[in-house]
């Protein structure tokens, strides 16, 4: 299976049966059954997405498919008329979903089905379907389908989504460094996990999506496209190859101008196992990647490691632009600490290898996870609640010393406003932690 296609949004959340009786429901997923056994059966991607049906039209209702029977069924699911319209039935979104689940983008493939579609349907409706597959695979205007308008949109959002050219962000590390918790937060929700000793030499591809399904995909020797946390957080030990591939939608403020790719590495120094730096450093030198992210702990520069990786970083790809995230600022005290002096010297010891091309964004991701998780409706525990407020406070002084280092809105005076939300902070902190800044940086 191609590993872009989890860049690909699903639609079921507005699906127009959700409401219908289950056995209608099933007598619709009948003919799905029939048509991904016929034209996709070999196709991992389609079985899996019809699962995903089942689960989210039957919600636990007993399913059976009746193989025998289903032009009968067939023609059951595409008789019943659509509430509210006179003029059209559910036939148009059963034959959408045939196409979306088999043959999206595929037009050779859905010709193939379009024949046999029209053998289960009147012929008064032929001209329909041909005008439907038009509006799918010719991109002529879909006049008449007022029915199928939120299928449609996801249909334009993801086929625009994936014409889009592909842009990789790898992102490589120290351990403690916070290079998850960094990840999390760009991507606004946690896919990774922030446990250094419970995590395994693997790449992660995470690719975003053109909009919010609510569905985060894992391709870990299985593909799951309804992948719960529990999930995404555990390694699947069936899994002997090197990567993991995921897909969801990234919550950002600045929306990406490409598709995105963010390539997590394992810490480069880590002490469990000698494999996890071997796997990190191979996909460095392969260049296969448009950004290179290094994450620095602000509060620990310096280290040995943290030399012996620059190092490698200037003997491999310094020719390469490379953006150096010095994180955690959170834990600097405008009083106590030199915000100042921590980035002057990260920018000497980058200077000292003989980086040329490269930009030095300070952050606090941990500040802006829990913004975001705000701003999106994620649940945060008491102690989350103060941490946010006491960053929300902070921040408004780290800002003023951390602004001349942003490539973006560096100049802008930010105050904060007695009377605004707890949502309108979080959006501020996002600035004032540097995390819109490398939202900018990364994907314009």
């Amino acid at each position: 299976m191609n590993k872009e296609w989890l860049s690909i949004a699903q639609c079921l959340n507005t699906h127009p049966i959700l409401f219908e009786k289950p056995t209608y429901k099933i007598k619709y997923l009948n003919v799905l059954e029939y048509f991904v056994g016929k034209y996709s059966k070999e196709d991992v991607f389609s079985k899996e997405l019809l699962n995903v049906y089942k689960e989210k039209l039957l919600d636990g209702v007993a399913y059976s498919y009746n193989v025998k029977d289903i032009r009968k069924a067939a023609k059951g699911a595409t008789g019943l008329k659509f509430k509210g319209y006179k003029l059209f039935s559910y036939r148009y979104n059963l034959l959408f979903d045939c196409f979306f689940i088999n043959s999206f983008l595929n037009k050779e493939k859905a010709q193939k089905m379009v024949k046999e579609i029209k053998e289960i349907f009147h012929s008064r409706y032929h001209n329909k379907i041909n005008q439907l597959f038009d509006v799918l695979y010719n991109g002529t205007p879909a006049n008449g389908y007022e029915m199928l308008s939120e299928q449609l949109k996801c249909w334009t959002s993801n086929k625009k989504h994936l014409e889009k050219s592909l842009r990789k962000i790898l992102i490589t590390a120290n351990m403690s460094a916070g290079k998850s918790t960094l990840i999390n937060t760009l991507i606004g929700k946690k896919v990774n996990r922030t446990q250094n000793d419970a995590c395994t030499a693997k790449i992660h591809f995470i690719f975003n999506k053109p909009f919010e399904d609510d569905y985060s995909y894992e391709w870990d020797y299985n593909l799951d496209l309804n992948a719960s946390l529990k999930e995404l957080m555990e390694d699947n030990p069936q899994n002997v190859e090197n990567e993991i591939s995921v897909g969801t939608y990234f919550r950002t403020e600045t929306i990406p101008k490409e598709r995105i790719c963010i390539i997590d590495t394992p810490g480069v120094n880590s002490s469990l196992d000698k494999h996890h730096q071997e796997l990190s450093y191979d996909i460095i030198k392969s260049n296969d990647f448009d950004r290179l992210v290094c994450v620095l702990n602000a509060s620990n520069i310096g280290t040995f490691d943290d030399q012996a990786h620059l190092q490698f970083l200037a003997d491999n790809v310094k020719d390469r632009p490379i953006v150096f995230v010095v994180n955690q600022l959170d834990k600097f005290d405008k009083d106590e600490d030199d915000i100042d002096e921590c980035i002057e010297k990260v920018r000497e010891d980058i200077l000292s290898y003989g980086f040329e091309n490269f930009y030095i964004c300070p952050v606090s991701a941990y500040a802006g996870l829990l913004a975001k998780k705000q701003m999106y409706g994620e649940s945060l525990s008491e102690m989350e609640k103060i941490e946010l407020q006491m960053f929300i406070l902070k921040f408004n002084d780290n800002y003023s010393v951390m602004k001349k280092y942003f490539m973006f809105d560096r100049d802008e005076s930010i105050k904060a406003k007695e009377d605004e939300t707890l949502n309108e902070k979080c959006r501020s902190l996002l600035k004032k932690s540097g995390v819109l800044n490398l939202e900018k940086i990364l994907f314009e």
